[in-house]
């Protein structure tokens, strides 16, 4: 295992600690006192609510008590729309709809447009009196009541659906899926999903979601989360905001009666979006995802660039960075390919130099196909750091990725900070330094090759536009180059 995904695993552990024996903490003090788990009561809405609020608290506790770092990145914030936050809105009643057409593939399932059968499901359970009700509602509604469920679920879900959801997402999809980053967007939303899923169980062991069949529901409840998880990820990923991910999830509970109101037949573990043919439509959408969306990204030594979930080489957005004042603090994030424009948008970058014991350096040529720089020799190591990743950590997974070299914490020299400017872009660098002989393992995608340097090829290179300007610069500031 990478020294990137033991860290990874390590914070997430934490983290999850905090989330779910948080929410169940809350869960048990709640029924100590007496609560009934009634998500139409007042006690048990509100229990719902803080039960959702936790994650997205223990994101916030962690990040700015623990670990001290910036709250906006670490968390995945960042405002301003765009059409990914409208497809994130609209998606989830596509995806009830879907899974009410798949339901009526099952055997023993019909359609019910009078929705005799939904309100069938609730004959013994509540009053004849509410029942009765119920059905005069159902005659008499000005308007089918799927098509008010659509309604209100898109406005709902947009709104105080979003905001209850957010506490969730901004755990789950923002502190947690960053932190399992060195597993890849798939393996980061997988896991994710299970954890997300194992949060659920308590609920789902008191009825909810799954009132007819509880323990069942229990493995139901974390396949459905594996499933989603992705799909939330990718809203998240395409929109550049943990907002969009919020957004979806409380849209898709907003619309949740749409894929069972109008079927007769089946239960809770076969009809419905959290059912089975609601898992079947979600892995669906998940295969789609994987062959048209794209998100994961081309493979190489160590955990390349697919241990980056947010990065998406097809999207305008990009992968997103931090941008830093003059002091070198986060104010805010931008897609890399904005940074790589404008360069009033400071960002951080590492460099690694690896030398071997002869004192020789160790440099890369990078590939042609690179926009920048290409064809040219650079650093032995350099990369972007990840929002709200500690410098350190960012120098060892570019080694890992770009040089296929393990390294562990406080192996790695802290040379010199300094700010590059360049007519397309403006990096704040953090220089680090090791001693290593190889071998090596070089990223297929952005080098061509590499070799050790003496002092004296440096030298003889150095003006002739072989090596990069930023490369000059930093050999200039360890004193392998006179500086001009």
């Amino acid at each position: 295992m990478s020294c990137a995904s033991a860290r990874a695993i390590r914070r997430a552990a934490v983290f999850l600690a905090f989330a779910s024996g948080g929410s169940w903490l809350l869960l048990d003090l709640f029924l100590l006192a007496g609560g009934e788990l009634s998500l139409v009561r007042p006690a048990g809405i509100a229990l719902g609510l803080g039960y959702m609020l936790v994650p997205g608290l223990s994101a916030v506790i962690l990040l700015r008590y623990a670990w001290k770092e910036p709250l906006l990145p670490g968390l995945g914030l960042r405002l301003g729309l765009n059409v990914w936050f409208l497809i994130a809105w609209l998606a989830p009643a596509a995806l009830q709809f879907a899974a009410l057409g798949a339901a009526l593939a099952l055997p023993g399932v019909r359609l019910s447009p009078d929705m005799s059968g939904f309100v069938g499901r609730f004959r013994g359970v509540i009053p004849v009196e509410t029942l009765a009700e119920l059905e005069r509602q159902v005659r008499e509604a000005p308007l089918h009541p799927v098509w008010l469920v659509l309604i209100q679920g898109l406005a709902f879900g947009g709104t105080v659906n979003a905001a209850a959801a957010l506490g969730e997402e901004l755990g789950w999809r923002g502190l947690l899926q960053r932190e399992l980053a060195p597993f890849g967007f798939w393996g980061s939303s997988a896991l994710v999903g299970a954890c997300w899923g194992l949060w659920h169980a308590p609920l789902v062991l008191l009825g909810l979601n799954y009132p007819e069949h509880p323990l069942a529901g229990v493995p139901m409840m974390i396949a459905w989360c594996v499933l989603l998880s992705p799909l939330l990820a990718y809203a998240r990923l395409k929109s550049g905001s943990v907002l969009a991910a919020a957004l979806m999830h409380g849209t898709l509970n907003g619309t949740a009666g749409i894929s069972f109101m109008l079927l007769d037949g089946g239960s809770d573990l076969t009809v419905g979006l959290t059912g089975l043919a609601g898992l079947a439509v979600l892995a669906v959408a998940d295969a789609g995802l994987f062959l048209i969306g794209r998100p994961r990204l081309p493979s190489g030594p160590g955990t390349t660039r697919e241990a980056r979930p947010w990065t998406d080489p097809d999207s305008g957005a990009g992968e997103l960075l931090e941008v830093v004042d003059d002091e070198g603090r986060v104010t805010g994030l931008a897609p890399r390919e904005r940074c790589h424009g404008d360069p009033a948008l400071a960002h951080r970058v590492v460099h690694v130099l690896v030398r071997n014991r002869a004192g020789a350096l160790f440099l890369q040529r990078r590939s042609r196909t690179r926009r920048i720089q290409p064809g040219k020799w650079d650093s032995s190591v350099g990369g972007h750091v990840l929002p709200g990743e500690p410098l350190e950590a960012a120098a060892l997974r570019e080694l890992a990725e770009e040089l296929g070299l393990e390294a562990a914490p406080g192996e790695l020299e802290r040379l010199h900070e300094y700010v590059w400017r360049s007519d397309i872009e403006t990096e704040r660098v953090t220089t680090f330094a090791i001693v290593r002989e190889g071998p090596f393992r070089l990223h297929p995608d952005e080098i061509e090759e590499g070799r050790f340097w003496t002092e004296a090829e440096l030298r003889a290179a150095a003006g002739t536009g072989a090596l990069t300007p930023n490369l000059e610069e930093e050999l200039a500031r360890v004193g392998l180059l006179p500086r001009n």
